[in-house]
């Protein structure tokens, strides 16, 4: 596990400096740190290397001892607080972090909070913020000194804290409402998170404070705090991902803030991440007669994985209209459809067209079970499933259209490509179950 992606990125030194170096120690210590104690010199290396008086060997060491994941080793690692080199401090943090990662995190929480007062560098405040966050703790009270901590390093004297100690604050928060799902934060918090949310704007095309408005808004999410302004203020963020994040904010509300005219807004957003993410809400709308045209319309975007999303959409949502249907069918028999790199739109409407109209999907099956492609095959392979799945509930009653199916699934469980025999196999055993126990041994081989 290592507490520090994302934060400041790697160790000073322990990719580019290394290879250069020969150092015995150095190289005693990194293989100490790959045995996890359990080479032939045990521990001892990384003992040493804490001793060391290079900080570059320190840094290595301590984020050896902190891998060991072993509680009877804070007190060593904590000495290392108060090295002179901020790697080293931070590796320190981030290794009492690693250390009670199996269990309550009470302790190491007081030495890195008892620490921040002295620490003037605003990368290791933010690996300290964001240890703090991802601690498990044994008692309400370190819980709640934790979000406190978290709060108050967002700010300073003149205004917001420095950008790496503000985004390890808000990472430890985020992290603190994920792992605690019963926490309530304090109105202060909530508030302070809330402000952060437009952290930067309006001039802002920075990466750094879009990444504290996107924490931010999580943090609020996984703490169930964020309201319907924060979130159709995020609608309208230059950010893309704050934009995308919001609308997965929504969670499985059927109301979405805003109304129609917002997320119609986002389904025309110029970023394809986000309008993938509008589909989705989109989706979960229960007006029929709103959701069914605007899904329609999304397959015809110019981006493919927008347009698949719109068309699994459909076989999900929509009734089987004549005018759906017609649309599917065209999708199906364009000529791309038999393209060996262009087949995408073409396979997704097929197993739309599976879930819709299981007897019309059927006439169209065998070009995708012997198409040139192995996706477009497992595809062929799913739609043919779903067939033989809606055509009847007993073998008797599922008719031809079943018995079709079932044979090019037992064609495609031959298939040279893997993929496309999971598939199949996958599907005959949703179809006849432990009847096809001999197409299944076969497999094994």
């Amino acid at each position: 596990m290592s507490l520090l992606f994302g934060v400041i990125g790697p160790s000073s030194g322990c990719d580019g400096g290394t290879e250069a170096r020969t150092d015995p120690l150095l190289h005693a210590v990194m293989q100490a740190e790959d045995a996890r104690g359990h080479g032939p010199t045990g521990l001892e290396p990384l003992l040493e290397g804490i001793r060391s008086t290079d900080p570059h060997i320190q840094e290595v060491a301590v984020r050896g001892l902190g891998r060991l994941e072993d509680p009877s080793q804070i007190e060593i690692i904590a000495t290392l607080l108060a090295s002179p080199t901020k790697e080293v401090r931070a590796e320190a943090a981030n290794a009492l972090g690693q250390s009670v990662f199996n269990g309550p995190g009470d302790e190491v929480g007081a030495m890195l909070r008892a620490h921040l007062p002295g620490e003037s560098d605003p990368e290791v405040q933010g690996v300290i913020g964001r240890t703090l966050g991802l601690l498990s703790y044994e008692h309400p009270a370190g819980l709640e000194e934790a979000e406190t901590t978290l709060r108050e390093m967002t700010s300073a004297t003149a205004g917001d804290a420095p950008i790496p100690a503000l985004l390890g604050a808000v990472m430890g928060l985020e992290s603190l409402a994920r792992r605690n799902r019963g926490i309530e934060f304090s109105h202060s918090t909530i508030q302070r998170l809330e402000a952060l949310t437009a952290f930067g704007l309006p001039a802002s095309g920075a990466e750094d404070a879009a990444r504290v408005r996107r924490v931010s808004l999580m943090a609020l999410v996984a703490a169930r705090a964020a309201t319907p302004e924060t979130i159709q203020q995020s609608f309208v963020d230059p950010d893309p991902d704050m934009r995308r994040l919001a609308m997965a904010a929504v969670g499985r509300e059927a109301s979405f803030p805003g109304g129609w005219e917002a997320l119609d807004r986002l389904l025309a957003d110029a970023n394809p991440r986000v309008r993938i993410q509008a589909l989705t809400a989109l989706g979960r709308q229960e007006q029929e007669g709103q959701r069914c045209p605007r899904l329609i319309s999304a397959t015809q975007d110019p981006n493919t994985q927008v347009a698949m999303e719109a068309l699994d959409l459909l076989g999900q949502r929509c009734p089987a209209g004549a005018d759906l249907i017609q649309i599917l069918l065209t999708f199906i028999d364009s000529p791309e459809a038999s393209s060996p790199d262009r087949w995408h739109r073409a396979s997704h409407a097929l197993t739309a067209l599976a879930a819709l109209s299981p007897e019309t999907a059927f006439d169209h099956l065998q070009v995708f079970a012997s198409h040139t492609s192995p996706f477009a095959r497992t595809y062929g392979a799913r739609a043919a499933s779903i067939i033989g799945s809606q055509t009847g509930p007993t073998a008797n009653a599922r008719g031809p259209h079943a018995t079709g199916a079932q044979e090019i699934l037992e064609t495609l469980a031959r298939d040279p490509v893997p993929n496309v025999r999971t598939a199949a196999v996958q599907g005959l055993f949703r179809l006849r179950g432990h009847e096809m126990d001999g197409i299944l041994r076969a497999q094994l081989t």
